[in-house]
């Protein structure tokens, strides 16, 4: 009976720091031992005790006038999976003989050295079921009526069979792993001198990050397949003390980084000072608690490898002389490991799901927020273009007897309206990316459509309110469907967009939270860590997300309609826009504006063409057409384009100033220009004519002022001076005897322009509701 508890005893104590050593925690645990482990020996046999020991092992002890029987599980987990274990308890039998068992896949009888199986009454069999090591001893006197290893080999195949089967046939070797496994062996110490250590045992397996690890079972799977473990054991020969190192080489740095701060922080041991072993960096040393009180170990890690080393004693060894073999064992390997980091990671708090969503909204705000800082900064520097920016405030020539009129306290209402439209659309797009980000499902689903139509309806409200802040509230439009090619690039750009910013928060989610099992996929593919996975994600998101936008902007373009429809679809009189064809690329710094849909509220530009603020607001006047520039066919998001033949445009344009019900001329410098003012004047428009001065430098605002007034004047048109320096003005208005009305600003940009214009038209009209 003592032979029979000895190498039960010796075979449970390996497998369990074989287990401590190899798996860090239990992934897909296997069912309960209590309901795996035989019942039932046999009639005769009474149960004595049950007793379970580590990682959820059981041993009974059954009792009979034959003798006594002794039954020990140990669940196996795979990964190392039930070969590897077998092979590294076998390796490490502790002072009895091997005999293989031919009738089982993984078997084998331990018997006292020099004897014969079940000699002396004493039998010992070791087998494996698919998921589970036992250790079947059966002890009775030497003439007892019983054929011992025959009952344990039946006791045996019906364990098996009760277990789920035998193991499976054991894969044939990988060389690639095999040499892997080589350089990790290679590692391990040899047994330190003066401990009395006889017996060794050497195995290479494989590793994991287990779910109990907080990284999910399929990132486990994923990391054992890309880890290496190599395990070395030794033991006196009374098995009093026994000593094991494991190194593991994972993946990445992060992953043998977190190992170890897994084990600094493990509840399941107690951290103790590391004094003794101040020469091993970030070293993290321990005592067994509960069943495992009598084990000391230590965890380290350099680079990418990663270091368990444990010790175990019993008897009459004490807890000094094991704490010694463990910080030599500790030094020995630390002295044969690559350099590398040594600091641990810990990961942060996976948040609730109500945190997670708030997370999600902080960086779409976040995001919003940056997007508008980005474009305010390049509106600055559109602004410093212009060689004068921002100008002091003029000095008003009161011999003028015509209007001058401020414009910076209006446009900075009208900048202050937009703005609550631009919170309403950020508020709509977190709740749709909150509600797609969220595993809601399809409640999901339907929450994103209804907050889409929301925030569109949203945003055309309030470009119908913005429109009427100022002067004519614009008409009910009708609704004209968009161009098939605008159509399919529009859902092209949104798909795009839609894509970019999942990446980008997918990215994000990489950097802040635990990793996942695609994260680490791509970064096996990749061969980049998984970090920087995270960062290359959010990066290429943005990017993504800003070529969607650009997509959808050439929607847009893409999907206006020409001036013919235009005209048939809106039956107010035309308001004709006339401007050099070069300066369709002038820029002007936008402002937040329903002007802008939903999906531009990321948008970076910061400046879109000066056309389109001044072709907006005469919208409400009349739809905007202007001559489309010869060679160039996209639409404009300005004035609708009517290309015209180079010998018949003259007339046409004629045609068109006799139809307008408003023009708006854009001062410059050119021949053809020069034309189309002196059709003003000939034509008797000039009371329906305002001159726009564009955002150029001050230099140039003066002379194309003074193209334009000698075009006039050449034409028979009187012009008065100016009031305000030309640098400051934005629009003109003359009277048939000459006099000047004009309209300025210190800064020029969307807000100034779109208030001059309504000045321009409709001096009498209320302005910007100071509430």
């Amino acid at each position: 009976m003592r032979a029979a508890r000895s190498a039960a005893g010796v075979g449970g104590a390996l497998i369990g720091l074989i287990v401590l050593l190899v798996v860090p925690g239990r992934a897909d645990a296997a069912p309960s031992a209590g309901d795996v482990l035989l019942a039932d020996p046999g009639a005769g046999w009474a149960l004595v005790s049950e007793t379970p020991g580590r990682l959820d092992s059981l041993s009974r002890l059954y009792e009979s006038e034959l003798g006594n029987l002794l039954l020990s599980i140990t669940p196996v987990t795979d990964p190392p999976g039930v070969d590897t274990m077998f092979d590294l308890v076998m390796g490490g039998n502790v002072g009895f003989d091997i005999v293989p068992e031919p009738s089982l896949g993984l078997g084998v009888w331990l018997v006292e050295p020099g004897s014969e199986v079940g000699a002396g009454g004493f039998s010992a069999l070791m087998f494996a079921s698919r998921d589970h090591l036992f250790n079947f001893s059966l002890s009775t006197g030497s003439g007892a009526a019983i054929d011992g290893p025959a009952f344990l080999l039946d006791l045996a195949d019906r364990q098996i069979a009760q277990a789920g089967g035998q193991p499976p046939p054991e894969e044939p070797a990988d060389p690639d792993r095999t040499a892997a496994e080589a350089e990790v062996v290679a590692l391990l110490p040899e047994a330190p001198a003066g401990f009395g250590l006889t017996l060794s045992s050497t195995v290479a397996g494989d590793d994991e990050l287990d779910a109990a690890d907080e990284v999910g079972s399929e990132v486990a799977r994923f990391v054992f397949d890309r880890s290496t473990t190599a395990s070395r054991l030794w033991s006196d020969d009374t098995g009093g003390l026994i000593g094991a190192v494991s190194i593991t080489r994972y993946p990445y740095d992060i992953i043998a980084a977190t190992s170890l701060g897994i084990a600094a922080d493990s509840e399941s041991v107690e951290v103790v000072s590391t004094d003794a072993l101040s020469d091993v960096a970030d070293v993290v040393a321990y005592t067994g608690t509960g069943d495992a009180a009598n084990q000391i170990g230590t965890s380290f890690r350099r680079g990418d490898h990663y270091v368990l080393v444990l010790t175990e004693h019993t008897g009459d060894v004490p807890a000094e002389r094991a704490a010694a073999l463990a910080a030599e064992l500790t030094r020995a390997t630390a002295a044969r490991l690559p350099a590398g980091s040594s600091d641990p990671y810990r990961f942060p708090d996976t948040p609730s799901k109500l945190m997670g969503l708030g997370m999600t909204a902080a960086i779409v705000t976040a995001a919003a927020g940056g997007s508008a800082l980005i474009a305010r900064l390049r509106a600055r520097r559109v602004r410093r273009a212009w060689s004068g920016g921002e100008l002091p405030p003029p000095v008003v020539d009161d011999a003028n007897h015509g209007t001058v009129v401020a414009l910076d306290a209006d446009a900075q209402r009208l900048r202050r309206q937009g703005a609550i439209v631009a919170i309403g659309q950020l508020l709509t797009v977190n709740v749709i990316i909150v509600a797609l980000a969220g595993d809601f499902a399809w409640r999901g689903a339907i929450v994103a459509v209804i907050a889409l139509v929301v925030g569109l309806l949203l945003t055309h409200w309030w470009q119908r309110h913005e429109l009427g802040l100022l002067g004519s509230k614009a008409p009910p439009r009708e609704l004209v469907l968009p161009r098939p090619a605008g159509a399919i690039v529009g859902v092209l750009a949104l798909a795009v967009i839609g894509v970019g910013i999942a990446y980008l928060l997918k990215g994000l989610r990489y950097v802040v939270l635990n990793p996942t099992l695609a994260q680490l996929k791509w970064s096996d593919l990749l061969g980049i860590a998984p970090r920087t996975v995270g960062y290359a994600f959010g990066i290429a998101g943005f990017i993504v997300f800003m070529i969607g936008a650009w997509l959808f902007r050439l929607a847009r373009s893409l999907s206006r309609s020409g001036t013919k429809r235009v005209l048939e679809v809106d039956g107010r009189r035309a308001a004709l826009y006339l401007r050099s064809f070069a300066d369709d690329s002038i820029p002007l710094p936008s402002i937040a504006s329903a002007r802008r849909p939903l999906f531009e509220l990321f948008s970076l530009r910061g400046a879109d063409p000066f056309e389109e603020s001044i072709a907006w607001e005469l919208n409400t006047y009349g739809p905007v057409v202007a001559v489309g520039r010869p060679g160039r066919s996209l639409a404009s998001l300005g004035a609708a384009r009517e290309h015209l033949a180079d010998d018949t445009w003259r007339d046409q344009v004629a045609n068109r100033m006799e139809e307008a019900g408003v023009i708006a001329v854009a001062t410059g410098e050119t021949d053809g220009l020069a034309w189309e003012l002196g059709q003003v004047v000939n034509g008797g428009h000039l009371q329906k004519t305002f001159f726009v001065f564009p955002p150029v430098a001050p230099d140039a605002v003066g002379r194309r002022w003074e193209h334009t007034a000698a075009s006039l004047t050449e034409a028979g048109q009187t012009v008065g001076p100016l009031p305000v320096p030309a640098s400051l003005i934005h629009t003109v208005r003359l009277d048939t005897d000459g006099t000047v009305n004009v309209t300025f600003a210190s800064r020029r940009d969307e807000a100034t322009y779109r208030t001059a214009v309504d000045y321009a038209l409709s001096p009498e009209e209320p302005r910007v509701d100071p509430a």
